[in-house]
């Protein structure tokens, strides 16, 4: 369990979006029994083969013209055996405008006030020795009040099954959803694959 808070100006705020990156909170759900190069190691490979950059902010973007404050509560569980991991992770986001002027979430909407919620649960099944089955599905809630209130959620689910053909080279097939709701909604279905090779 983590609690942090802080404050941030424009460009931080453009590039960070409405928490951390996507690396962030999968790094922070993976075990802590794992050295810090595993537990990199285990992100980026699920990411890479989920096709997610790790630069990726799963909910909605900031841009601000202020200095804003952010709370954020994370807790996250694992449950680790010999061919399973189950990982939960939950989160409560507040931001908050600490001087005149307004924090933009969405082109549409001015808001003093945003907060999110949102929770993560992963499966990685072992099926050989070379072959793993991974899932995730996401979910976060959005609330902004000032001038406008607006709600937004957002659904993210994906499942893939990973190979290792050779040392360096890897390969994955997969299925990805993602829903969004909101003054802009907008849904995805996707089948993608991928086959990585390392030098």
């Amino acid at each position: 369990m983590s609690f942090t808070q802080d404050h941030t100006s424009t460009s931080d705020a453009l590039f960070r979006g409405n928490g951390p990156t996507i690396y962030d909170q999968l790094f922070n759900a993976t075990p802590t029994t794992l050295t810090a190069e595993q537990r990199n190691a285990l992100v980026l490979d699920s990411l890479q083969r989920a096709g997610i950059s790790p630069n990726f902010v799963p909910s909605l973007g900031l841009t601000t013209n202020t200095i804003v404050t952010q709370k954020r509560l994370q807790a996250s569980y694992a449950i680790i055996g010999v061919r399973n991991t189950v990982t939960a992770t939950a989160f409560k986001a507040e931001f908050t405008s600490l001087s005149q002027g307004f924090v933009t979430i969405d082109p549409s909407g001015s808001f003093n006030d945003v907060n999110t919620s949102g929770a993560t649960v992963s499966v990685n099944h072992r099926l050989t020795g070379l072959t793993s089955l991974n899932a995730f599905y996401t979910y976060t809630r959005s609330n902004g009040e000032g001038t406008n209130t607006v709600k937004s959620t957002t659904n993210f689910a994906n499942i893939a099954v990973d190979t290792k053909f050779t040392p360096k080279t890897t390969g994955s097939i997969g299925l990805r959803h993602v829903n969004t709701s909101g003054t802009t909604p907008s849904r995805e279905n996707a089948i993608y694959a991928a086959v990585t090779h390392t030098f």
